[in-house]
């Protein structure tokens, strides 16, 4: 299990770091994909190029909401950024109540985490270590480990796979109190499981 190194807002350059994944993913387009962009559609590296332009605009459109204070992310022994996520604190309806979560607006591995042939840079697992450092970043704002997200039905598994369920078929998913406490149990006994192999 990699180990990855959470980071918040203006600890990072994320703005360097999605200019940086951009051209890295054009670079893998040509070499792998004959150049062609419809070649990766519908591919789960197309999605990422499609998540890297969406969270570069979020950074320069200050209309929609988002600044630096909404960007979390995690980086290897390196110091590379492996993966990106942008955030919000909301409210939601859950079972007859209003409770506060964790809104992942979105999330994106990094390019040479997606593509299917591995490369110098790989680190498996980034996005799920991402996603567990957001859920304990609900706990500590006392939102019960909730998180929010809305997913493509290509993501769906990865996430379900998490614990988060579908909430009313738009691609609505939601990871509650309890199932969050499962994840992070989980994600706990695979790296203490590493310490004794």
């Amino acid at each position: 299990m990699n180990i990855f190194t959470y980071v918040v807002g203006q600890s990072v350059d994320f703005a360097l770091s999605l200019d940086e994944w951009a051209f890295k993913a054009e670079e893998y387009v040509y070499r792998y994909f004959n150049g062609n962009r419809e070649n990766v559609r519908n591919t789960r590296f197309g999605d990422c190029i499609s998540k890297i332009q969406f969270l570069s605009q979020l950074l320069k459109d200050l209309e929609q909401g988002f600044t630096i204070d909404n960007f979390r992310g995690v980086i290897d022994e390196q110091g590379i950024l492996q993966a990106i996520a942008a955030i919000k604190d909301v409210e939601l309806y859950n079972e007859g109540e209003i409770v506060p979560a964790i809104a992942l607006e979105s999330i994106c591995n990094a390019p040479w985490n997606v593509i299917n042939q591995a490369q110098i840079e790989t680190r498996r697992g980034a996005a799920t270590s991402l996603i567990e450092e957001i859920v304990k970043e609900s706990k500590s704002k006392q939102f019960d480990g909730v998180v929010k997200l809305l997913t493509i039905p290509r993501a769906k598994p990865i996430y379900t796979k998490i614990g988060f369920v579908d909430t009313d078929g738009s691609g609505e998913m939601l990871l509650t109190e309890n199932v969050a406490e499962k994840f992070l149990n989980t994600q706990q006994q695979r790296r203490n499981s590493q310490i004794f192999d």
